[in-house]
Protein backbone atom coordinates (compact mmCIF):
# COMPACT_ATOMS: atom_id res chain seq x y z
CA UNK A 1 0.00 0.00 0.00
CA UNK A 2 1.38 3.20 -1.08
CA UNK A 3 2.27 6.18 1.44
CA UNK A 4 -0.28 8.32 0.16
CA UNK A 5 -3.10 4.82 0.34
CA UNK A 6 -5.48 4.98 3.40
CA UNK A 7 -8.06 2.36 4.02
CA UNK A 8 -10.60 4.33 7.01
CA UNK A 9 -14.10 2.82 9.16
CA UNK A 10 -16.99 4.09 7.72
CA UNK A 11 -17.82 5.85 11.03
CA UNK A 12 -20.57 8.58 10.58
CA UNK A 13 -23.54 9.39 8.49
CA UNK A 14 -21.11 11.35 6.40
CA UNK A 15 -19.42 8.48 5.39
CA UNK A 16 -22.23 6.56 4.66
CA UNK A 17 -23.00 9.19 2.05
CA UNK A 18 -19.69 9.42 1.15
CA UNK A 19 -20.15 5.54 -0.05
CA UNK A 20 -22.95 5.53 -1.55
CA UNK A 21 -22.33 8.53 -3.41
CA UNK A 22 -18.51 7.69 -5.40
CA UNK A 23 -20.20 5.81 -7.70
CA UNK A 24 -21.42 8.99 -9.35
CA UNK A 25 -17.48 9.52 -9.66
CA UNK A 26 -16.93 6.33 -11.39
CA UNK A 27 -19.91 6.03 -13.64
CA UNK A 28 -20.45 9.19 -14.64
CA UNK A 29 -19.66 8.65 -18.85
CA UNK A 30 -21.00 4.84 -18.85
CA UNK A 31 -24.78 5.47 -20.45
CA UNK A 32 -25.57 2.16 -18.79
CA UNK A 33 -25.25 2.87 -15.57
CA UNK A 34 -28.27 3.20 -13.54
CA UNK A 35 -28.00 5.57 -10.27
CA UNK A 36 -28.85 3.91 -6.85
CA UNK A 37 -31.49 5.19 -4.89
CA UNK A 38 -29.73 7.31 -2.31
CA UNK A 39 -32.04 7.01 0.21
CA UNK A 40 -32.61 3.08 -0.77
CA UNK A 41 -28.67 2.62 0.20
CA UNK A 42 -28.68 4.05 2.75
CA UNK A 43 -31.11 2.46 4.56
CA UNK A 44 -28.88 -1.03 4.23
CA UNK A 45 -26.71 0.41 6.65
CA UNK A 46 -29.55 1.44 9.30
CA UNK A 47 -29.97 -1.27 12.00
CA UNK A 48 -33.47 0.13 12.08
CA UNK A 49 -34.45 -0.83 8.75
CA UNK A 50 -32.05 -3.61 7.90
CA UNK A 51 -33.29 -6.73 9.98
CA UNK A 52 -29.84 -8.27 9.35
CA UNK A 53 -28.18 -6.36 11.63
CA UNK A 54 -30.58 -8.13 14.84
CA UNK A 55 -28.24 -10.58 14.41
CA UNK A 56 -25.50 -10.03 12.32
CA UNK A 57 -22.85 -7.37 11.39
CA UNK A 58 -21.59 -5.30 9.10
CA UNK A 59 -18.47 -2.38 8.53
CA UNK A 60 -17.94 -0.34 5.53
CA UNK A 61 -14.38 1.04 4.65
CA UNK A 62 -13.56 3.89 2.35
CA UNK A 63 -10.20 4.35 0.66
CA UNK A 64 -8.51 7.61 0.10
CA UNK A 65 -5.47 8.61 -1.73
CA UNK A 66 -4.30 12.24 -1.09
CA UNK A 67 -7.72 13.37 0.98
CA UNK A 68 -9.87 11.85 -2.34
CA UNK A 69 -11.91 8.90 -2.03
CA UNK A 70 -10.47 6.02 -4.20
CA UNK A 71 -12.39 3.21 -3.31
CA UNK A 72 -14.93 1.44 -0.91
CA UNK A 73 -16.20 -1.99 0.22
CA UNK A 74 -18.34 -3.11 3.35
CA UNK A 75 -18.14 -6.84 5.19
CA UNK A 76 -20.89 -8.01 6.83
CA UNK A 77 -21.78 -11.06 8.91
CA UNK A 78 -25.47 -13.02 9.74
CA UNK A 79 -24.95 -15.22 12.48
CA UNK A 80 -28.13 -16.62 12.43
CA UNK A 81 -27.20 -17.58 8.90
CA UNK A 82 -24.11 -19.32 9.12
CA UNK A 83 -25.89 -21.27 11.76
CA UNK A 84 -28.32 -22.17 9.53
CA UNK A 85 -25.86 -23.01 7.08
CA UNK A 86 -23.01 -25.16 9.87
CA UNK A 87 -19.89 -25.32 7.51
CA UNK A 88 -20.70 -23.71 4.40
CA UNK A 89 -21.10 -20.26 6.80
CA UNK A 90 -19.69 -17.11 4.97
CA UNK A 91 -18.83 -13.48 5.23
CA UNK A 92 -20.47 -11.25 2.50
CA UNK A 93 -18.23 -9.06 0.49
CA UNK A 94 -20.50 -5.87 -0.66
CA UNK A 95 -20.38 -2.18 -2.11
CA UNK A 96 -17.15 -2.58 -3.50
CA UNK A 97 -16.35 -0.12 -5.74
CA UNK A 98 -12.92 1.37 -6.94
CA UNK A 99 -10.68 3.58 -9.22
CA UNK A 100 -9.11 1.42 -12.16
CA UNK A 101 -6.00 0.62 -9.77
CA UNK A 102 -5.27 -2.90 -8.35
CA UNK A 103 -3.23 -1.38 -5.57
CA UNK A 104 -6.33 0.53 -4.56
CA UNK A 105 -8.77 -3.15 -4.93
CA UNK A 106 -6.00 -5.13 -3.07
CA UNK A 107 -5.83 -2.76 0.27
CA UNK A 108 -10.16 -2.73 0.01
CA UNK A 109 -10.43 -6.76 -0.35
CA UNK A 110 -6.93 -7.06 1.86
CA UNK A 111 -9.34 -5.31 4.98
CA UNK A 112 -12.58 -6.78 4.25
CA UNK A 113 -10.82 -10.13 4.10
CA UNK A 114 -9.17 -9.41 7.55
CA UNK A 115 -12.28 -7.89 9.14
CA UNK A 116 -14.07 -11.38 8.36
CA UNK A 117 -11.20 -13.44 9.59
CA UNK A 118 -11.45 -11.67 12.92
CA UNK A 119 -15.16 -12.89 12.90
CA UNK A 120 -13.81 -16.69 12.58
CA UNK A 121 -15.91 -16.70 8.63
CA UNK A 122 -14.75 -19.60 6.32
CA UNK A 123 -14.73 -17.57 3.54
CA UNK A 124 -15.87 -14.05 2.83
CA UNK A 125 -18.27 -14.52 -0.90
CA UNK A 126 -19.87 -11.66 -2.99
CA UNK A 127 -20.28 -9.23 -4.24
CA UNK A 128 -23.47 -8.88 -2.11
CA UNK A 129 -25.44 -5.46 -0.80
CA UNK A 130 -25.62 -7.13 1.83
CA UNK A 131 -27.64 -10.15 1.11
CA UNK A 132 -27.88 -13.08 -1.85
CA UNK A 133 -30.72 -10.79 -3.04
CA UNK A 134 -29.27 -7.21 -2.74
CA UNK A 135 -27.84 -6.97 -6.34
CA UNK A 136 -25.58 -9.72 -6.83
CA UNK A 137 -22.61 -10.83 -8.09
CA UNK A 138 -19.98 -8.92 -10.91
CA UNK A 139 -21.36 -8.09 -13.99
CA UNK A 140 -19.69 -10.78 -16.45
CA UNK A 141 -21.29 -10.37 -20.00
CA UNK A 142 -24.02 -8.00 -21.22
CA UNK A 143 -22.70 -4.57 -20.71
CA UNK A 144 -24.26 -3.34 -24.10
CA UNK A 145 -27.85 -2.18 -21.98
CA UNK A 146 -28.60 -1.04 -18.45
CA UNK A 147 -29.49 -3.24 -16.16
CA UNK A 148 -32.98 -3.95 -14.89
CA UNK A 149 -34.37 -3.17 -11.17
CA UNK A 150 -32.77 -5.49 -8.54
CA UNK A 151 -29.75 -5.91 -11.06
CA UNK A 152 -26.24 -4.37 -10.93
CA UNK A 153 -23.97 -2.83 -13.19
CA UNK A 154 -20.20 -3.13 -12.56
CA UNK A 155 -16.67 -2.07 -13.39
CA UNK A 156 -15.10 -5.11 -16.22
CA UNK A 157 -11.83 -4.61 -14.33
CA UNK A 158 -13.26 -5.92 -11.18
CA UNK A 159 -13.15 -9.57 -12.68
CA UNK A 160 -9.34 -9.38 -12.83
CA UNK A 161 -9.25 -7.25 -9.40
CA UNK A 162 -10.93 -10.06 -7.69
CA UNK A 163 -9.16 -12.79 -9.28
CA UNK A 164 -5.87 -11.44 -8.78
CA UNK A 165 -6.42 -11.26 -4.83
CA UNK A 166 -7.25 -14.95 -4.74
CA UNK A 167 -11.21 -15.01 -5.18
CA UNK A 168 -12.35 -17.97 -7.43
CA UNK A 169 -16.09 -18.58 -9.21
CA UNK A 170 -18.47 -19.65 -6.48
CA UNK A 171 -21.96 -21.40 -7.16
CA UNK A 172 -23.35 -21.16 -10.63
CA UNK A 173 -23.69 -18.45 -12.45
CA UNK A 174 -26.87 -16.08 -13.06
CA UNK A 175 -28.41 -15.56 -16.15
CA UNK A 176 -30.85 -12.39 -17.48
CA UNK A 177 -32.75 -13.86 -20.57
CA UNK A 178 -34.69 -11.10 -23.11
CA UNK A 179 -37.68 -11.43 -24.52
CA UNK A 180 -39.63 -9.54 -26.78
CA UNK A 181 -43.30 -9.87 -26.94
CA UNK A 182 -44.60 -6.77 -28.86
CA UNK A 183 -45.63 -8.92 -32.27
CA UNK A 184 -47.79 -10.92 -29.69
CA UNK A 185 -51.32 -11.18 -30.40
CA UNK A 186 -53.28 -9.87 -27.80
CA UNK A 187 -55.43 -13.09 -27.43
CA UNK A 188 -51.53 -15.12 -27.33
CA UNK A 189 -52.30 -17.66 -29.95
CA UNK A 190 -49.12 -17.08 -31.70
CA UNK A 191 -46.94 -18.13 -28.00
CA UNK A 192 -45.53 -21.64 -28.71
CA UNK A 193 -48.07 -24.13 -29.52
CA UNK A 194 -46.79 -26.86 -26.98
CA UNK A 195 -47.13 -23.98 -24.17
CA UNK A 196 -50.76 -23.65 -25.27
CA UNK A 197 -51.55 -27.38 -25.32
CA UNK A 198 -50.25 -27.78 -21.60
CA UNK A 199 -51.75 -24.86 -20.19
CA UNK A 200 -55.33 -26.57 -21.83
CA UNK A 201 -54.55 -29.58 -20.23
CA UNK A 202 -53.59 -28.30 -16.99
CA UNK A 203 -57.17 -26.41 -16.59
CA UNK A 204 -58.79 -29.61 -17.24
CA UNK A 205 -57.21 -32.42 -14.74
CA UNK A 206 -56.12 -29.92 -12.03
CA UNK A 207 -59.01 -27.52 -11.51
CA UNK A 208 -56.30 -25.00 -10.71
CA UNK A 209 -57.03 -21.50 -10.70
CA UNK A 210 -54.77 -17.90 -10.78
CA UNK A 211 -55.90 -15.12 -8.70
CA UNK A 212 -54.20 -11.98 -7.78
CA UNK A 213 -52.28 -10.52 -5.07
CA UNK A 214 -54.67 -9.42 -2.28
CA UNK A 215 -52.70 -6.00 -1.99
CA UNK A 216 -55.60 -5.58 1.63
CA UNK A 217 -54.01 -8.20 2.84
CA UNK A 218 -50.32 -7.71 2.15
CA UNK A 219 -48.74 -9.15 6.02
CA UNK A 220 -51.11 -12.71 4.85
CA UNK A 221 -49.95 -12.78 1.76
CA UNK A 222 -46.24 -11.88 2.23
CA UNK A 223 -46.59 -14.80 4.73
CA UNK A 224 -47.58 -17.33 2.12
CA UNK A 225 -45.34 -15.63 -0.24
CA UNK A 226 -42.32 -16.22 2.07
CA UNK A 227 -43.52 -20.54 2.76
CA UNK A 228 -43.54 -21.32 -1.04
CA UNK A 229 -40.62 -19.23 -1.92
CA UNK A 230 -38.20 -21.05 0.52
CA UNK A 231 -39.81 -24.59 0.03
CA UNK A 232 -39.72 -24.37 -3.43
CA UNK A 233 -35.98 -23.15 -3.61
CA UNK A 234 -34.84 -25.53 -1.28
CA UNK A 235 -34.03 -28.17 -3.61
CA UNK A 236 -31.06 -26.14 -4.75
CA UNK A 237 -27.86 -27.17 -3.97
CA UNK A 238 -26.82 -23.79 -3.00
CA UNK A 239 -30.03 -21.94 -1.42
CA UNK A 240 -30.06 -20.05 1.88
CA UNK A 241 -33.57 -19.81 2.75
CA UNK A 242 -34.51 -16.20 3.95
CA UNK A 243 -35.96 -15.55 7.28
CA UNK A 244 -39.27 -13.71 7.51
CA UNK A 245 -38.11 -10.62 8.78
CA UNK A 246 -35.66 -10.25 5.65
CA UNK A 247 -38.70 -11.33 3.56
CA UNK A 248 -40.62 -8.58 4.53
CA UNK A 249 -37.66 -6.08 4.32
CA UNK A 250 -37.97 -6.99 0.25
CA UNK A 251 -41.14 -7.21 0.36
CA UNK A 252 -41.98 -3.54 1.58
CA UNK A 253 -39.44 -2.53 -0.91
CA UNK A 254 -41.05 -3.87 -3.51
CA UNK A 255 -44.53 -2.97 -2.68
CA UNK A 256 -44.81 0.43 -4.31
CA UNK A 257 -44.11 -1.10 -7.79
CA UNK A 258 -46.50 -4.15 -6.79
CA UNK A 259 -49.05 -4.42 -9.51
CA UNK A 260 -52.32 -7.19 -8.74
CA UNK A 261 -51.63 -8.43 -12.81
CA UNK A 262 -48.00 -8.79 -12.32
CA UNK A 263 -47.71 -10.79 -9.19
CA UNK A 264 -50.51 -13.28 -8.66
CA UNK A 265 -50.93 -16.78 -6.40
CA UNK A 266 -51.60 -20.07 -8.52
CA UNK A 267 -54.06 -22.29 -5.88
CA UNK A 268 -55.60 -25.75 -5.82
CA UNK A 269 -59.01 -26.59 -4.18
CA UNK A 270 -58.28 -22.93 -2.46
CA UNK A 271 -54.54 -23.64 -1.29
CA UNK A 272 -51.70 -21.33 -2.52
CA UNK A 273 -49.16 -23.38 -3.87
CA UNK A 274 -47.35 -21.27 -5.80
CA UNK A 275 -46.30 -17.69 -7.10
CA UNK A 276 -45.34 -15.39 -9.61
CA UNK A 277 -43.65 -12.37 -9.67
CA UNK A 278 -42.73 -9.71 -11.78
CA UNK A 279 -41.93 -5.62 -11.75
CA UNK A 280 -42.41 -2.91 -14.06
CA UNK A 281 -38.74 -2.03 -14.85
CA UNK A 282 -38.51 1.09 -13.36
CA UNK A 283 -34.56 1.50 -13.72
CA UNK A 284 -35.67 2.40 -17.66
CA UNK A 285 -36.86 5.79 -15.61
CA UNK A 286 -34.17 6.06 -12.72
CA UNK A 287 -31.72 5.77 -15.02
CA UNK A 288 -32.26 9.68 -15.86
CA UNK A 289 -33.56 10.36 -12.14
CA UNK A 290 -29.87 10.94 -10.39
CA UNK A 291 -30.74 8.77 -7.50
CA UNK A 292 -33.70 10.58 -6.78
CA UNK A 293 -30.79 13.12 -5.00
CA UNK A 294 -33.05 16.26 -5.17
CA UNK A 295 -36.96 16.98 -5.05
CA UNK A 296 -37.30 17.58 -9.40
CA UNK A 297 -35.73 14.10 -9.35
CA UNK A 298 -38.99 13.06 -7.91
CA UNK A 299 -40.92 14.48 -10.95
CA UNK A 300 -38.75 12.99 -13.29
CA UNK A 301 -39.30 9.84 -12.26
CA UNK A 302 -43.35 10.11 -12.25
CA UNK A 303 -42.85 11.33 -15.75
CA UNK A 304 -40.82 8.63 -16.94
CA UNK A 305 -42.75 6.33 -15.24
CA UNK A 306 -46.03 5.99 -17.79
CA UNK A 307 -43.70 4.99 -20.47
CA UNK A 308 -41.94 1.59 -19.50
CA UNK A 309 -41.31 -0.42 -21.88
CA UNK A 310 -40.23 -3.34 -19.62
CA UNK A 311 -41.33 -5.53 -17.15
CA UNK A 312 -38.69 -7.39 -15.37
CA UNK A 313 -40.05 -11.06 -14.43
CA UNK A 314 -38.52 -12.46 -10.93
CA UNK A 315 -39.48 -15.07 -10.02
CA UNK A 316 -41.49 -17.96 -9.86
CA UNK A 317 -41.91 -20.16 -7.08
CA UNK A 318 -44.09 -23.53 -7.04
CA UNK A 319 -44.44 -26.15 -3.99
CA UNK A 320 -42.26 -29.31 -4.90
CA UNK A 321 -44.88 -31.35 -4.14
CA UNK A 322 -46.92 -29.79 -6.92
CA UNK A 323 -44.16 -29.72 -9.88
CA UNK A 324 -44.66 -31.63 -12.97
CA UNK A 325 -48.12 -30.57 -13.29
CA UNK A 326 -47.87 -27.76 -15.52
CA UNK A 327 -48.93 -25.22 -13.01
CA UNK A 328 -45.90 -23.07 -13.98
CA UNK A 329 -47.25 -23.10 -17.63
CA UNK A 330 -50.36 -21.75 -15.89
CA UNK A 331 -48.80 -18.88 -14.45
CA UNK A 332 -46.74 -18.10 -16.89
CA UNK A 333 -49.24 -17.40 -19.86
CA UNK A 334 -51.31 -15.68 -17.17
CA UNK A 335 -48.01 -13.28 -16.54
CA UNK A 336 -47.75 -13.17 -20.74
CA UNK A 337 -51.73 -12.07 -20.94
CA UNK A 338 -51.47 -9.52 -18.51
CA UNK A 339 -47.92 -8.35 -19.63
CA UNK A 340 -49.24 -7.88 -23.63
CA UNK A 341 -52.63 -6.18 -22.52
CA UNK A 342 -50.35 -3.40 -20.21
CA UNK A 343 -48.63 -2.51 -23.61
CA UNK A 344 -45.12 -3.95 -22.12
CA UNK A 345 -43.23 -4.88 -25.05
CA UNK A 346 -40.35 -6.80 -24.30
CA UNK A 347 -40.00 -9.17 -20.78
CA UNK A 348 -36.56 -9.60 -18.44
CA UNK A 349 -36.39 -13.07 -16.66
CA UNK A 350 -33.85 -12.02 -13.69
CA UNK A 351 -32.22 -13.42 -12.03
CA UNK A 352 -32.34 -16.55 -12.93
CA UNK A 353 -29.06 -19.45 -12.04
CA UNK A 354 -27.77 -21.57 -15.07
CA UNK A 355 -29.01 -24.63 -12.76
CA UNK A 356 -32.81 -23.72 -12.28
CA UNK A 357 -34.65 -26.52 -14.00
CA UNK A 358 -37.69 -24.55 -14.10
CA UNK A 359 -37.09 -21.23 -15.34
CA UNK A 360 -34.78 -22.31 -17.38
CA UNK A 361 -37.15 -24.53 -19.04
CA UNK A 362 -39.53 -21.92 -19.53
CA UNK A 363 -36.98 -19.49 -20.98
CA UNK A 364 -35.74 -22.30 -24.14
CA UNK A 365 -39.77 -22.75 -24.09
CA UNK A 366 -40.28 -19.17 -25.41
CA UNK A 367 -37.53 -18.57 -27.01
CA UNK A 368 -35.87 -16.26 -24.55
CA UNK A 369 -32.19 -15.47 -24.92
CA UNK A 370 -28.87 -14.79 -22.37
CA UNK A 371 -28.32 -10.76 -22.48
CA UNK A 372 -26.07 -10.82 -19.09
CA UNK A 373 -24.42 -12.85 -16.83
CA UNK A 374 -23.67 -12.94 -13.41
CA UNK A 375 -21.13 -14.37 -11.19
CA UNK A 376 -20.41 -15.05 -7.68
CA UNK A 377 -17.04 -15.01 -6.03
CA UNK A 378 -15.95 -16.36 -3.15
CA UNK A 379 -12.62 -16.47 -1.05
CA UNK A 380 -11.54 -19.35 1.41
CA UNK A 381 -9.92 -17.90 4.91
Amino acid sequence: MSDSLHIEQARSTRDLRAIVSFPWQLYRNDPCWVPPVIADRLARFDPATNPMFRHGEAQAFIARRDGRIVGTVAAAIDYVLNKVMHAEGFASLGFFECINDYAVAEALLSVARDWARARHAPALRGPYNFTPNDEPGLLVEGRDRPPVILCSHTQPYYLDFVERFGFHKWGPDEFCYGLSVADYRPDLSNLPPKLLRVVEAVRKRSGAIVRPIRLDDWDNELGLAHGIYNKSLAVLPDFTPLDADEFRRQGKAMRPLVDPDLAMFVEIGGKPVGFVLALPDINEALLRCNGLRYPWNYLQLWWRTRRLRGMSFKIIALDPDYWRRGLDALMYLELARNTVRKGFTWIDMSLTGEDNPQTNKLASLFDARVYKRYRIFQLEL
